[in-house]
């Protein structure tokens, strides 16, 4: 984990292949960059469901990730092992909230 490493993955984060950005967004949330959260708002917000994203909103178990993963659930039309990912990705940021005390 190198400041290098970290801003080739930022830069991969606006590639036009979505496992490409997918995995650089990934990387950025296993290394807790904060710009991780963002990114991954970003693509949960535009639809995307991808497994790499929801690793990566697991990964950073943020609060701020509840209404989007929430909204993913509601519509889920994916295969189920995917929905496994969602669910998991919704438990830890559920879980981060009873840390919190909220």
């Amino acid at each position: 984990d190198t400041p290098e490493l970290r801003e080739a993955l930022l830069r991969r984060t606006e590639d036009p292949h979505a496992d490409t950005r997918g995995e650089a967004i990934l990387g950025l949330a296993r290394r807790h960059d904060p710009r991780a959260l963002a990114l991954v708002l970003r693509e949960l917000s535009s639809g995307a469901s991808g497994p790499l994203y929801l690793e990566a909103a697991a990964e950073l178990a943020d609060l701020s990730l509840l209404p989007a993963l929430r909204a993913l659930r509601e519509r889920w039309n994916g295969p189920d092992w995917m929905r496994e990912e969602l669910e998991k990705a919704l438990a830890r940021c559920e879980g981060k909230r009873a840390q919190e005390g909220r």
